[in-house]
């Protein structure tokens, strides 16, 4: 035994003794045919194993490390029916004593050959340089096989029902790596969905907090009430035609009653008028302070959204013309006002 191998024993009955019958390198693979044939060698421990589609021949020995009887197809071949092929990647390929090149077909036609061969076990490119060109086939046994980084690849002969079988797990795990890619995908993209929704919905909410504060302060400033829309339309039967007074020039006149009773007169002013809001306040402002003996009193006004409306306490000994032409004189003293505030 010398420093670069491992000798292996095994008992003896009839000896009663223990018995070398195997020989490992150190290098495992640098012993030639280590494990046997239709066997595949590796730098690791267990150095041997069966290539795709081959059990061990004597499966007792091959457990105890004894692998020179090598391994023997799992399902048997039937050349007649038809038999199919494994690819196995980087391997060196096997001991040529039983070969055969070709040099001028290409991969395709290689197969075709091989198949129609029943004593092919396997085949190859010759040149795996430039996409791989030319032929090698492999007859009876394969003898010699080492895994290696930058190995080529092998095509092995197998029965057809192991070809498909190894097909059908390619195909199944290619739908499992879609499926969990899919759900992956699908994940990020509720996740981000969510994000965006959270975010905006941080936004909005801040923006109305900022705006309502905007209003509350304006409002603040306001000479006179400010109602809110439901109030308005409450009191008004939403806007009921029943309650309608009559039409001005800048919109319907409403009569309502407010929770506490109190009869009101809302000019719910155009959309049309393109007034903005601060606009209309610094209108409802001047108006307030225009209070005449011969005008209905100003109670307050209400913004919503484009709605503008004015409201005023409810008069009924008081004409619809008076009470819409007041409401154009002062309209129009507001506009020279704000004009000439400019």
């Amino acid at each position: 035994q010398t420093l670069s191998e491992r000798q292996r024993y095994t008992w003896s009955p009839e000896t009663q003794t223990w018995k070398p019958f195997a020989v490992q390198p150190d290098g495992n693979c640098d012993k030639y045919g280590l494990c046997g044939p239709n066997g595949n060698c590796a730098d690791e421990l267990p150095a041997c194993q069966c290539l795709t589609g081959f059990r061990p021949k004597w499966l007792e020995r091959w457990n105890s490390s004894d692998w020179s009887d090598g391994c023997i197809h799992s399902k048997p071949l039937n050349c007649q029916s038809g038999d199919g092929f494994i690819r196995i990647g980087k391997v060196k390929a096997p001991d040529s004593a039983n070969s055969w090149v070709n040099k001028t077909i290409n991969l395709k036609e290689c197969r075709a050959k091989c198949l129609r061969n029943c004593s092919c076990m396997a085949f190859t490119n010759l040149f795996v340089t430039k996409g791989g060109s030319g032929c090698v086939m492999w007859f009876d046994v394969l003898l010699d096989i080492k895994h290696q980084s930058d190995g080529q690849d092998l095509y092995i002969r197998v029965s057809a029902s192991e070809a498909e079988r190894k097909k059908k797990a390619k195909v199944k795990l290619a739908i499992i790596l879609a499926t969990v890619i899919a759900a992956l995908l699908g994940f990020l993209l509720l996740v981000y969905h969510l994000r965006r929704s959270r975010r905006k919905l941080k936004d909005e909410v801040e923006d109305n907090n900022l705006n309502d504060e905007e209003d509350k302060d304006e409002n603040e400033d306001m000479d006179v009430a400010v109602f809110e829309f439901g109030t308005i339309a409450q009191a008004t039967d939403s806007f009921s035609f029943m309650n309608k007074l009559g039409q001005g020039g800048f919109g319907p006149v409403y009569k309502g009653t407010l929770a506490n009773g109190q009869e009101i007169a809302v000019k719910r002013l155009s959309k049309s008028s393109g007034q903005g809001p601060n606009e209309f306040k610094n209108e409802v402002k001047l108006i307030a302070k225009l209070q005449h003996r011969n005008l209905v009193r100003l109670l307050g006004c209400c913004i919503h959204g484009d709605e503008r409306m004015l409201v005023y306490e409810y008069m009924p000994n008081r004409s619809l013309d008076k009470f819409i032409f007041g409401m154009k004189v002062i309209r129009n003293l507001s506009m020279l006002s704000l004009l000439l505030l400019q």
